[in-house]
């Protein structure tokens, strides 16, 4: 879908889109108060229909509500970017919140019996139909508004599907004891998921302030595919994960181990991945996208380097929530918005590649925050987690360096021949150092991902 889209709109279609999710993003945690996650943890030791209706009940009025307060500050927002188009598309994505709050507590119910296969189709239900759709209508002339449409087509599908797969019914029972209690659990998460989307989203809203749409959407494209390819990835193995570790919350030593197992089999994948694209970036974007894109080029390269720093340490997150110290992700999440905020508007009244650079040195704040939050719950400290990580990251260097040098040697080929080929080596060197460094972790790594266990079985 991006690679289509983004040729059949401009630059400047894109970074107005961004303008618009950015807010949506924020309302979007709202939505959910962190209810699903709270029903993830309440459900362990509670009835499971009573928990489910009480969070049920409340999803649906704080969507409802979402939906009149995004209507209301559209205008506001489009007057702050003076982008009068802003308010029409707010007010169409505000249907959003009232469709995910039908289909939430049934998405965690089955996070909580980790029955993601299931759930699956849920997911695979939302891309196809926001894919098709954006497609559909961007090539039939909408524009801007094949993304917005793309967007509430896929949520309504996701919701029913959701619904008709998990075949629970809510019921009218509310417990406001237990409301309290979720509405606490989740406020922690509520105010980690504001600081967080803060610190993730202030370069949109810097970028869209101070250099224009059109370069928001050049940073928008570049940012985007490290996040669909690595921190896509991520954030569904964080789903599994988060319901494994609080299955294993009261066993310290196992719940470790648990997290170690996690990073290097995403280490495994996630290294070469933003390695390959800081290494293939220029030739990646001239064959997707076409030559309009060019400047997003150098932004992934440095974008991708910003990726991986953020997910070496990813599941650490999930062990927080499911030791019930969700207030450890505030405390992180606060720290980097303290270097982010006056680092990225220093950056984005310079330009696009500073922007990139400032990120990069987030993303390493942000990981030695994680290292020492890490030994203070669990006890692992950084050289546990570097032994975890040694292999992916020296196969990793080793296939950066290789690819470089041969697309370097076939400097007069086209694009094409030169990603195809820097593609080719660069999984052949990763995987024989992998083999060569650590032949028996390389193994079992292989062969957890090719069972499909859970990390919890892996361990």
């Amino acid at each position: 879908t991006t690679v289509v889209t983004a040729r059949l709109l401009s630059p400047g279609e894109f970074g107005l889109i961004g303008l618009a999710l950015t807010l949506t993003m924020f309302l979007d945690l709202l939505n959910d108060f962190g209810l699903t996650t709270a029903y993830v943890y309440f459900a362990r030791d509670r009835d499971d229909d009573e928990v489910a209706n009480t969070a049920f009940g409340l999803n649906i009025a704080i969507g409802v509500a979402l939906t009149a307060v995004t209507i209301a500050v559209a205008p506001l927002v489009a007057d702050f970017y003076e982008e009068p188009k802003v308010t029409a598309i707010l007010v169409a994505l505000s249907a959003n919140y009232i469709l995910m709050s039908a289909g939430a507590i049934h998405d965690g119910r089955m996070q909580a019996r980790l029955d993601f296969r299931r759930r699956f189709f849920a997911e695979l239900g939302r891309a196809a139909s926001k894919g098709a759709a954006t497609i559909a209508l961007a090539i039939a002339g909408l524009g801007v508004w094949s993304l917005v449409l793309g967007q509430i087509i896929g949520v309504a599908v996701s919701s029913a599907c959701l619904i008709v797969l998990e075949r629970w019914r809510p019921r009218l029972h509310f417990d406001r004891k237990l409301a309290g209690g979720m509405l606490r659990y989740g406020l922690h998460l509520l105010t980690l998921g504001f600081v967080g989307l803060a610190a993730a989203n202030v370069d949109y809203i810097f970028i869209g302030r101070r250099l224009g749409t059109e370069a928001l959407g050049f940073y928008t494209l570049a940012f985007r595919l490290p996040s669909l390819a690595i921190r896509g990835t991520s954030s569904v193995v964080s789903q599994v994960a988060f319901s494994a570790y609080a299955k294993l919350s009261n066993e310290p030593a196992a719940l470790a181990r648990a997290l170690l197992v996690s990073l290097r089999m995403m280490a495994m994948y996630t290294v070469p991945v933003a390695l390959g694209m800081a290494v293939m970036a220029p030739e990646a974007i001239e064959v997707l996208f076409g030559g309009k894109w060019e400047a997003s080029g150098q932004l992934l390269r440095i974008l991708a380097l910003h990726s991986l720093l953020t997910v070496v340490v990813y599941s650490a997150g999930d062990v927080y929530k499911a030791v019930g110290r969700p207030g450890l992700l505030t405390l992180h999440a606060l720290v980097k918005l303290a270097v982010a905020v006056p680092l990225l508007w220093f950056a984005s009244g310079r330009d696009l590649q500073a922007v990139a650079w400032a990120q990069v040195v987030i993303g390493a704040v942000s990981a030695v925050v994680q290292l020492v939050l890490l030994r203070s719950v669990l006890g692992i400290g950084p050289r546990m987690v570097a032994r975890s990580l040694i292999t992916p990251i020296v196969a990793g260097a080793v296939m950066a360096a290789t690819a470089y040098g041969v697309t370097r040697w076939f400097d007069d080929a086209t694009d094409l021949t030169r990603l195809v080929i820097g593609l080719t080596v660069g999984v052949v060197a990763y995987a024989a150092t992998a083999w060569c460094v650590d032949p028996t972790g390389t193994r079992q790594t292989v062969g957890l991902l090719r069972s499909g266990r859970s990390t919890k079985e892996a361990v």
